[in-house]
Order: structure tokens, then sequence, then C-alpha cells
């Protein structure tokens, strides 16, 4: 499992105490990361935040850490792409791993973000945190000043990038 209470601590471990509530995303070169129990490195956990279900707890770790890793390792998105629109699209805006890389983005770079969302409900997707609302994909065109007009050249080279 991704979360769990911690159950012992190695005599060089600090930062956490018997009891704990942590969360991982887990190790690639290890298996069993939803084993019952198991031995977690202490530098690939962290506390579960106070009031997060741990649902949210299971779910947010890996999603947090792909959105990332897409955005600031992969994408490089601080970096400027030379003739392009400083904004980001974002496809599944609605999944896991696209509503947090959503967030992530607004909140830490200054990129205008557009998403997609196709299920039904979904119209308000982004508008609870003061973003602008998101448009069914045939109204897509019209949204965050991206028309038929424009130049969507970064696009291209993000993919590259990736």
């Amino acid at each position: 499992m991704p979360w769990g209470r911690v159950r012992a601590v190695g005599r060089d471990v600090s930062g956490f105490r018997v009891g704990d509530r942590v969360f991982h995303a887990g190790a690639i070169d290890r298996p069993g990361c939803y084993a019952q129990l198991q031995a977690v490195d202490a530098r690939i956990a962290a506390h579960v935040p106070e009031g997060l279900s741990n649902e949210d707890a299971a779910a947010l770790p890996l999603t947090t850490l792909t959105g990332w890793e897409t955005l600031f390792d992969r994408l490089d998105v601080q970096r400027p792409v030379m003739g392009a629109a400083p904004a980001l699209l974002v496809i599944g805006g609605a999944g896991g791993v696209g509503s947090i890389t959503i967030q992530l983005a607004r909140a830490l770079t200054r990129l205008t973000v557009i998403a997609t969302a196709s299920r039904p409900g979904i119209g308000g997707l982004g508008e609870a945190d003061g973003g602008s609302p998101c448009h069914r994909p045939q109204q897509a065109a019209g949204t965050a000043g991206v028309g038929p007009g424009h130049r969507c050249t970064g696009l291209r080279v993000l993919h590259q990038r990736y």
C-alpha cells in the first residue's frame, strides 16, 4: 500500500516515529508496494497531512509524482519555448494525473493551462480554485485565447522534448 502507519523505525531514521501515518509512491526497483507490510526507505516517505483520507493518501503520491516529473523533469516547463505561447495543454484534465498536473502547473508556473475533459458533468473543472471554466472539446478552440488562427508551434516542440 502506498500509505500506512509506521510499525518500526531503523536506528538511522529521523523524522518518523512508530504510529505516524505516512505515504510514498513506491520504488521502481523494489517490488511489493501493495503488500500488507513493507520496509520503506525513509527518504521516499512523507507524513500524510491531517484531514487527508486514506483513499486520497493512497492516490496522491503516484499521481503527483507523475504530474511533477512530466512538467519539470520531462517537459521542463520553466524553460520558455521560442515562438510559442506560454501555455500548457493537458489532455484528460479530469483524470487523476491530469487534475494534479493542472494544479501543479497553476501553482508553480506562469503558464496558461488549457485542459480537455469529456465526461458529462465536468463543465466546472477549474472553477473551484478560481480557474477558467473547462469547455467541452468541441468548444475548446475558443477557450483561453486560443482560436482557429492561433499558432500552435509550441505543441510540436513540447512533444519533441518529452
